[in-house]
């Protein structure tokens, strides 16, 4: 229900924007600067070598960065984006003598993103699409919700004894976006943005829940932004 909060708040967002006067001629000619914000709906694939193979929900975090737009030729342009992603999973155990147990592990990232994408031409509010590489570098990892803990321990605590996670620093993966935008006054561009981001390389190493070498756990994030955009040249 989270995610599907999400999508709709993107859906009315673009809404709005498609319902904003804007001037019949768009910077689509232009390099455009942007500050975007929004939310993750976050968890991670699932871990074939796990012993003990939790049931995994998703985590809500922050996104918010910057990033320019170059145009290239006609409809095709370039997309970079820098940015700060709260993003992770949570995890539930279920016994007959505990109930239901949940944890959440919560990873922050900065991430930086080349996209290729394709813009509509024609009308004063344009549809985008864009795909390609992501590499991120993870600056935090906490765990919450571990019974005889504090609140929250970092993930190779050694609290968590044998559980404590080897985690890893740099992450690959891909992204796409689908948005829209248009420009409001002389001077300025408003966008909505929905986005996926998949992971292709483990976020751990391994401890003693695991069979192999690594956690094969990867990111799996949805994302809803909003964006103000000025052209720079």
């Amino acid at each position: 229900m989270r995610t599907i909060r999400i999508f709709v708040n993107a859906a009315l967002a673009a809404a709005i924007l498609a319902l904003t006067p804007a001037s019949p001629t768009l910077a689509q000619d232009h390099t455009v600067a942007w500050l975007r914000a929004g939310v993750n709906s976050a968890s991670v694939s699932e871990a074939s070598s796990a012993i003990i193979a939790p049931d995994r929900g998703r985590l809500t975090g922050l996104r918010f960065g910057a990033g320019v737009t170059v145009p290239l030729s006609g409809r095709v342009g370039l997309q970079f984006d820098g940015t700060f992603s709260q993003q992770g999973w949570a995890a539930e155990f279920t016994s007959d003598q505990t109930g239901t147990l949940r944890n959440e592990t919560r990873h922050s990232y900065v991430q930086a993103a080349a996209l290729v994408r394709v813009v509509s031409q024609g009308s004063p509010v344009r549809v985008y699409a864009g795909a390609g590489p992501a590499l991120g570098y993870q600056t935090g990892c906490v765990i919450s919700g571990i019974a005889g803990l504090d609140a929250k321990v970092t993930c190779d605590s050694r609290d968590l004894a044998d559980a404590a996670l080897e985690v890893k620093k740099l992450e690959a993966g891909v992204r796409g976006v689908l948005g829209m935008e248009g420009r409001v006054g002389d001077s300025m561009l408003l966008s909505a943005e929905a986005g996926y981001t998949l992971g292709l390389t483990p976020l751990y190493g391994g401890n003693t829940y695991i069979d192999d070498d690594e956690v094969d756990y990867k990111n799996r994030v949805l994302s809803a932004r909003v964006g103000v955009g000025i052209p720079i040249g």
